[in-house]
Parts: structure tokens; sequence; C-alpha cells
């Protein structure tokens, strides 16, 4: 027990709603006293020994967020969540996603009715309804014997040694309709046309999920997966028509459906049929930017995710982070196998905790360092609009520079046994003193910030003049080139 003044307080306490029920006793008898709701803070803060938010405090929240009208005696309270959108995690599954499908009967003794329409030239009046079925019956071709159990979040996906399809992966709901009476000629196809159809068929998804002003990188891509597919075992046909039908990939059905196929393939890498993640790839991890970005950006810097925590001073920073990083302990975001990396496209979740647009400040904030690294998808990174980009820009110009004069380097290999084993213990002990002192960069990095008086000084300017040509030529409305203005 520590003593200050008339209140004895736990200096390690264990039970934080009771320490917080206590403080709020403790403000109420200090704001009586001294009618000082800032003096009442700083007497906490002196008398606690452990971090603590007074801000979330029920008196504090209530001092800070009421105005009055000047010529009414009237209070108002002002609540700062109104608004803000609420987001879910995926930890908190409880079933499987469930789908509901409109698969189409046979027609004429042929199981595949879509294969007509589906395997020739694609055309715009094709209903998004017939792909549905098509991939539906399709899943077969993906049947395999599962070599060990397969689960996530607790729920059992598929036993051991049972066959698994990319439709295990649902709960599914299927309705069966009749053909409808198209104008199409809907003769039997090849039952062959199948790998191909299926290939051309998911491109869509592909295509689809690449920004649209970017024209030549569309067509290469196409011309890419055309020359993937136009072998054994699709031997697809010329793919005409994949422009007409891109409104396919803003299907929620069709893009959930390819997401399993991503999720599928990713468990079994060793299918005949994997070459097909070329098309569902950007399922893994769809509205998870943020997190990526944290991960990217902690590599270029050459340090740990944590270490480039610290250097986030921001208070716009730290509610992103507590949001894209918090909770981690209960996901499975180190299982590759886990709905955790598609929750979105399979629509586990309404909205993503980890997009650009839910975090767009510390979206922002590690592209700017990217685009410094002169990394190209950060220069290319759209931007997103945030409440304070000129200073989130200045932060991260600052953060870098200062960590770009600090180069850490060291010999790894050699080719005698015993220099090698020295040199290394002599290493460890300089890296436990850099660790010990690894505050003070914090710290220092910190000053430099706040001396810069949200400016970009001329001798940053000059550090960073090689990247400023890679910038000059940046999309409009990228990252890339909102950085190349600060510079």
């Amino acid at each position: 027990m520590i003593h200050q003044g008339r209140y004895a307080l736990l200096k390690h306490p264990k039970d934080i709603f009771k320490i917080n029920k206590l403080a709020s006793v403790i403000i109420s008898n200090l704001k009586y006293q001294h009618g000082d709701i800032s003096l009442c803070q700083t007497i906490l803060k002196n008398s606690f020994n452990f971090v603590t938010d007074i801000r979330a405090l029920p008196e504090y929240d209530l001092a800070h967020r009421t105005v009055y009208n000047a010529f009414h005696p009237e209070r108002h309270h002002l609540d700062e969540a109104a608004g803000q959108k609420l987001y879910t995690y995926p930890y908190s599954i409880e079933v499987k996603p469930v789908l509901t499908i409109k698969v189409f009967k046979p027609t004429q003794g042929d199981p595949f009715p879509e294969l007509s329409l589906l395997s020739g030239t694609l055309s715009q009046d094709i209903s998004v309804y017939i792909v549905h079925s098509f991939l539906y019956k399709a899943m077969n071709v993906f049947e395999i014997e599962s070599p060990t159990d397969w689960t996530s979040f607790k729920l059992i996906i598929c036993k051991e040694k049972e066959e698994v399809t990319p439709l295990s992966l649902f709960n599914i709901q299927n309705v069966e309709e009749d053909w409808p009476a198209l104008s199409t000629s809907t003769a039997v196809a090849s039952k062959n046309k199948l790998l191909g159809t299926l290939a051309k068929v998911l491109m869509i998804y592909r295509l689809g999920s690449a920004l649209q002003d970017q024209g030549d990188y569309i067509s290469a891509l196409t011309s890419r997966l055309e020359v993937l597919y136009r072998v054994h075992p699709f031997n697809m046909g010329n793919p005409v028509g994949l422009k007409l039908c891109m409104a396919w990939a803003l299907d929620s059905t069709y893009r959930a459906l390819a997401a399993a196929i991503d999720m599928f393939l990713n468990r079994f890498q060793s299918h005949p049929l994997s070459a097909l993640r070329a098309c569902t790839l950007p399922a893994f991890l769809r509205d998870c930017s943020t997190l990526t970005s944290i991960h990217s950006t902690a590599r270029c810097l050459s340090i740990g995710v944590h270490e480039l925590m610290e250097f986030a001073f921001m208070k716009e920073l730290a509610s992103d982070i507590d949001r894209t990083i918090g909770r981690s302990e209960h996901q499975e975001m180190r299982n590759p196998n886990s709905y955790f990396h598609y929750c979105r496209e399979l629509m586990l979740i309404p909205r993503s905790p980890y997009s650009a647009s839910a975090n767009p400040s510390l979206f922002l904030w590690c592209h700017v360092i990217g685009c410094l690294q002169n990394k190209k998808r950060s220069i290319n990174a759209r931007y997103v609009e945030c409440d304070s980009p000129n200073r989130i820009v200045v932060n991260a110009i600052v953060i870098t520079y200062y960590l770009g004069h600090h180069v850490t380097a060291g010999r790894y290999f050699f080719r005698e046994k015993g220099p090698g084993i020295e040199y290394m213990q002599s290493m460890l002990r300089v890296m436990d003193k850099t660790k010990s002192s690894g505050k003070v960069t914090v710290v220092k990095t910190l000053e430099t910030y706040l001396e810069s008086e949200n400016e970009v000084k001329d001798n940053i300017k000059k550090f960073f003049a090689p990247a400023k040509i890679s910038l000059a030529k940046a999309r409009p409305d990228s990252v890339g080139a909102l950085v190349y203005q600060f510079l």
C-alpha cells in the first residue's frame, strides 16, 4: 500500500474495475474540494503508480464532454461515439458462413447446361445466377481426401480422411430451379470444357480486383492468365467477352465462392488444380490492407512490428492501432488455413476492422514510410481520406529520416568456426546494450518531431531528394502524390 494524503491506493492492483471505482470516488471528492477537473487529474496521476486511462472515468467524461449555452443556463453533453462505425472480429463467429444458391436442374440429361453459355463467348446478358449454379456444380472436381482434421475458430470443416470440397466451408442452402428459357442455344456441351470454363469464369474475379485505371496492367495480366490456362488440364479456349462480365466481381455470392476455392487450394497446395489460385489469390486477406501494411512497413525499416508501434506519436494512430492489432490473441492470424484470412469475402463479418477505410490514419502513415523507402506498392497506394493527413505525413517523414540514419549491419558468415562464435558473442553484448537504450531512440525521435513544428525542414528534404524523383511519377490521388507535395 502507498499513501497520498488520506487516500490509500494499491501499488500493483489486480482488479482494475475496483481501482477505477475507487478512483471515481476520489475524483469526485477532489473536484468538490478544488473545483478544478485538471487539478483532480494531476493529483490522481501523482497518486497512482500504475498506468490508467483517466478519461475513461465517468466524472472525467462528464466534465470534458459538456458545453454550456452562453445565453441560457443549459448544459449539453457531447457523445463522441455518435456516428462511429462498429466493427466485429472474426473470432466471434459461431457457425460456418451460410450461402443460398440457385441451382438449375439438368436439361435433357445434361448435368451442366450452364456450360453451353459460359464455354463460348461471354455476354453481359448472362445472369450471375447461372455463374453461381455453375460454380456450385463444378466444386465436385476439387474433391480430395483430407489427411488431417481441418478446424478454424473451433468450427469443424472436415475430419481426417473425409472427402472435402470448397463447399465444405459453407452451410449451403441450395434452391433448385428449372433452366430458364433463353434465346441462346442450350446444346449439350462437352465435359472436357469444364476446367477451361472454370478458369475463365474465375479470371473475372482476379481482373475485377485490379484497379480499373491500370489499363496496361490488366491487359498484361489477362495475357499471362491466358497462357497459364491454355495448357493441360484446363485447355481453355479464347476468353472472349471477359470485360463485358466484370459486374460479376461485384456480386457477393460469386466472390464468396471464389474465396472458398482459394481457401481450399491454400489448404491443399499440391492439389492438381492449384493453378487456379492465380485467379482467386486476391481473396486472401481481402479488406485487411492495414494489417499487411504494418508488417510491410516494419520490414522495410528493419525493425519489429511492436518496435514500430513505439513511434506512433499521434492519437489518431493510436486509435487505429488499437483497432487493428487489438484482440489479436483471440484471432488465428498465424493459422494459414483459418477463416480469419477470408473473413470479409466469406461474409463472416459485415465490415473489416483491418481495412484502409477503417484505419485511414494508420494506413497513410505506413505507406508514407514505404514511399520514402521507394516501395512501389506504397507509392501507388490509394490515398484514403483521414482526419489529419498533414500531421501524419510530417510525422512519418521525421520518423523515416531519423531511423534512416541508424543502419544495422553485421557479419553473419565465417569460413572458420572459432572467430565466428567469438564475434557473435561480442555482437550479442552490443545488441543487449542497444536494447537497453532503445527507449532513448524513441524519445529522441519524438523530440525531433516536436521541434519540427509540423513542418519538413530543409535538411530532411535534402536527405529524401532521391526518393522525391521516384514520387514524381506517382499516380494522381495516390499516397506517393501526396508525399511529393511535402518534399
